[in-house]
C-alpha cells in the first residue's frame, strides 16, 4: 500500500488529487492518503470534507508560516507524521508562495515528491527585480536539494504540469522534432494563447485567496505557467535540427487591478448591477486604485527571442489573459472559483518550422461547467473541444499538405475515454506516472515532467516578471537569460 501526505486541501486537491485518487483505488490501485495538512483558517471548511471524504486521515493544523523557510516545530510535527503514518510520498498542493519550503523538507526526507505548478513563486515577483530573479535562485536551491536526496534515496520529483500529458501536445512535439530533424530548422516562431474566461469584480481582487492578486503576482504564476512551460518544449522539440540558441531576451507587459478600473470604472458596474453593487464595494475607483498598487498582473504579453551568437533566430509571444470573455453575468461570485463562477476557457498555439511546417492547436469552451461532458463536447465551444491543424511543405518533407487531428480521433484511438471530461484524464496522467515511480524503478530520462526538465520554463517565468519590475522603474526592460543546458 502506498501511502501520501497531502499537503494543501485547497480547490484543486478537492476538484482533481482526490477525486482522481478514489477513481485509481476503485480501479485496483493500492493507494492511501494517510494524512493531510492545511491550514489552521480553513480547519472548519477541511474538516467537513475530509469528514465525507478521508475520515481516516490524520489531519494537521498549521498556523501560516512565510519567506520559504519551514518552522523547525512544523517540520518536527511533519516528521512525526511521516514516520508514523509510514508515509511513502508527497503531494504539495498549497498556495505556490510556499512551495519551497515544502519541496525542501520533502526533500530531506528522502520522500518521492509531486509538486504543482508553477515550482515556486513569490511575494511582490511582478513587482521587484530581486523577487523576480528569486524564482530561479529556489527552483535551483530545490534541484539541488532533490540531486542529493536521490542519490540516496532514488526518490521521483515531479512537477504537475498536467498538459505534459496530453495526446495532443506529444503529437505536435513528435511532428516539430520529424520535420526538424529531417530539415535541419528549428523552430522559428511561437505564438501561445490562453484566456481564463474569469470576470472577478473589483471588491474580489481584494478578498478571494484562490489565484490571488494582492501578493504582487497573478496570471504568470497561476495558469500562465503551462504556457510558459509548453513555449519552453515547442522550443525543444525542434533541437533535432542541431540549432541551438544561447540566450533568451523578453520583455513584457502586464495590465494589473488598476488598470481593469480604467477598462471598466464604478459607474458601468452601478449601471449593470444597480445600487445593490455599492454596498458591495464601498471604496470608489480613486481608493481602489491605491489599494491595487501593490497587485500583480491581471493579463501578460510576453515576446522572448532566442538569439544565436547575439544573432535573433526565433521568436515567442504570450498572451496569457485572465479578464476575458466570460459567462458570468451575475454580481456576487459563486462557491466554486476553480471550475464555475462563469470561467469559461480559451486556448491557441501556432507553431513554425521555418517555410517547412505550420502547426496549430486549438482548444476553446462556451460552457461555464465543467463537471461532465455530453455528445457533441468535442466540437467548438465543448468541453473537450480539442483540434490541430498540421500544414505541410508536401514538396520538401512529404506527407499531406493539410491534416486535422481532433478530440474524437483521440477517443477512436483509445487514448482518451468520451464518456469522462478530457482534462480530467489528462491530469490523471501526471498521478499516474508519480505513483508507477513511487511503487517501482523508474528512469529519470523519460519523465514526462521530471522537475529537472522545467529549467527553461522556470527562466522564462522570472525573466517575464524581471521585465515588468524594471519597466515600474522605468528602466530597460529587456531581461536576458542564459539558455539553460
Amino acid at each position: 500500500m502506498t501511502k501520501l501526505l497531502l499537503v494543501g486541501c485547497g480547490p484543486h486537491a478537492r476538484t482533481f488529487y482526490l477525486p482522481a485518487l478514489s477513481r485509481m483505488q476503485e480501479r485496483g490501485e493500492r493507494v492511501q492518503v494517510a494524512a493531510v495538512v492545511e491550514l489552521v483558517s480553513q480547519q472548519e471548511a477541511a474538516a467537513q470534507y475530509l469528514d465525507s471524504s478521508l475520515p481516516a486521515a490524520r489531519r494537521i493544523f498549521l498556523e501560516p508560516f512565510s519567506g520559504g523557510r519551514m518552522p523547525s516545530s512544523v517540520a518536527a510535527e511533519l516528521r512525526r507524521a511521516v514516520r508514523e503514518c509510514g508515509i511513502d510520498g508527497v503531494i504539495i498542493s498549497t498556495d505556490p508562495l510556499n512551495h519551497k519550503a515544502y519541496a525542501m523538507w520533502a526533500c530531506r526526507m528522502g520522500l518521492h515528491v509531486l509538486l504543482d505548478k508553477p515550482v515556486t513563486t513569490r511575494v511582490n515577483a511582478a513587482l521587484d527585480a530581486r523577487e523576480a530573479g528569486g524564482l530561479v535562485r529556489d527552483y535551483r536551491q530545490i534541484l539541488r536539494a532533490y540531486e542529493e536526496s536521490y542519490l540516496r534515496h532514488k526518490n521521483v520529483f515531479l512537477v504537475c504540469a498536467h498538459r505534459r500529458y496530453h495526446p495532443g501536445l506529444d503529437l505536435a512535439l513528435k511532428t516539430i522534432g520529424e520535420v526538424s530533424g529531417q530539415t535541419g530548422c528549428p523552430v522559428t516562431n511561437i505564438h501561445s494563447y490562453h484566456c481564463d474566461g474569469q470576470w472577478r469584480l473589483p471588491a474580489e481582487m481584494a478578498t478571494q485567496a484562490h489565484h490571488s492578486y494582492y501578493d504582487g503576482h497573478g496570471k504568470v504564476s497561476h495558469s500562465g505557467y503551462h504556457f510558459l512551460d509548453s513555449v519552453a518544449r515547442f522550443w525543444k522539440a525542434g533541437l533535432n535540427s542541431g540549432k541551438r540558441a544561447d540566450a533568451v531576451e523578453v520583455v513584457s507587459s502586464f495590465v494589473r487591478p488598476a488598470g481593469l478600473l480604467r477598462q471598466f470604472a464604478r459607474e458601468d458596474y452601478m449601471r449593470l448591477f444597480g445600487e445593490e453593487y455599492a454596498g458591495t464595494c464601498p471604496e470608489n475607483d480613486a481608493e481602489l486604485g491605491n489599494r491595487f498598487s501593490s497587485y500583480g498582473e491581471i493579463d501578460a504579453e510576453i515576446c522572448a527571442t532566442f538569439l544565436s551568437g547575439g544573432e535573433p533566430m526565433a521568436l515567442a509571444t504570450l498572451s496569457l489573459l485572465h479578464n476575458g470573455c466570460s459567462r458570468r453575468s451575475w454580481m456576487c461570485p459563486g462557491t466554486d472559483l476553480y471550475k464555475g463562477n462563469g470561467r469559461v476557457k480559451h486556448e491557441q498555439h501556432r507553431i513554425h518550422v521555418g517555410p517547412f511546417l505550420g502547426l496549430q492547436i486549438h482548444s476553446y469552451q462556451a460552457k461555464d461547467r465543467h463537471d461532465a461532458c455530453q455528445a457533441g463536447d468535442e466540437a467548438p465551444g465543448g468541453n473537450n473541444h480539442y483540434e490541430i491543424f498540421v500544414f505541410r511543405n508536401t514538396g520538401i518533407i512529404g506527407g499531406k499538405p493539410f491534416e486535422r487531428l481532433g478530440a474524437e480521433d483521440f477517443e477512436r484511438q483509445g487514448v482518451l475515454a468520451p464518456d469522462r471530461l478530457h482534462i480530467d484524464q489528462i491530469k490523471e496522467g501526471a498521478l499516474a506516472e508519480f505513483l508507477r515511480c513511487v511503487n517501482g524503478p523508474f528512469d529519470r530520462k523519460t519523465l514526462r515532467s521530471g522537475l529537472a526538465d522545467h529549467a527553461l520554463g522556470i527562466e522564462l517565468m522570472s525573466a517575464a516578471y524581471l521585465s515588468h519590475a524594471r519597466r515600474l522603474r522605468r528602466k530597460n526592460p529587456i531581461a536576458r537569460i542564459q539558455m539553460p543546458e
